[in-house]
């Protein structure tokens, strides 16, 4: 009963709350519109309670993130660094390793101590452990590597090297103008030049992912989910 109801509240629970996508509500196709919409990001970060990252290892390469981090943090001064919420992708594939583990052992245990087979416990978990252990350690072998890369990036941390699709696909419509431009204006204007920002990137985010991803960098609370049905 618990694990049932452990896997309706993951697959069926849903919060109630507005959010914020850039993609699907800045106009792509309208040039003038998008530009607009662009220009307003730090009014509508402004008005946010919080941001949600989704990071992975091409975030600090993407140019729409580092604008949008930029706004966030100009918006909220001195009490950014505790606001913005960050959970990595590679989170859900770890997670899903540890829970379908606990339920494994866990379900294999009762039924042979059901039935009687007591002395069977013991290589049959080893078994287990033997079968699952290496894509377990291949999830988590992606995942600390991600986060390596994470902290080289914040070391060399360079706007110059941020990546824009307009800019990656050459400009086919050339009446569209470049993102690049229009968020490098901005971020000149709210931090009055690309190293003052840059400065600011490399002083709060490290800090900020490991006060978020914990001393180990696979948070403690998120383990503690994961292996709910085996507590």
């Amino acid at each position: 009963l618990g694990i049932f109801s452990y896997l309706l509240t993951l697959l069926l629970w849903r919060p109630w709350k507005s959010v914020f996508l850039d993609i699907g509500c800045i106009n792509q196709e309208d040039a003038s519109a998008k530009t607009q919409g662009i220009l307003s990001m730090g009014g509508i970060l402004k008005q946010s309670r919080t941001m949600l990252v989704l990071w992975d290892v091409t975030w600090v390469q993407r140019l729409w993130c580092i604008f949008e981090f930029a706004a966030f943090l100009k918006s909220r001064g001195s009490t950014m660094a505790k606001t913005p919420l960050i959970r990595p992708i590679l989170f859900g594939a770890c997670a899903l390793t540890i829970f379908g583990f606990t339920c494994m052992v866990m379900f294999v245990m009762i039924f042979l101590f059901s039935l009687g087979f007591r002395a069977a416990l013991l290589p049959s978990v080893g078994a287990i452990f033997f079968f699952i252990l290496y894509p377990a350690a291949v999830t988590f072998r992606d995942y600390f590597w991600s986060m390596d890369t994470l902290a080289e990036q914040l070391r060399n941390f360079c706007i110059a090297n941020s990546k824009c699709h307009c800019c990656s696909t050459g400009h086919p419509d050339r009446s569209v103008p470049c993102d690049r431009e229009i968020v490098l204006r901005c971020i000149r204007r709210w931090f009055g030049s690309e190293k003052t920002f840059e400065d600011t990137v490399r002083a709060l985010l490290p800090s900020l992912f490991a006060e978020q991803l914990g001393r180990f960098g696979f948070p403690y609370w998120l383990l503690l989910v994961a292996t709910c049905p085996m507590l």
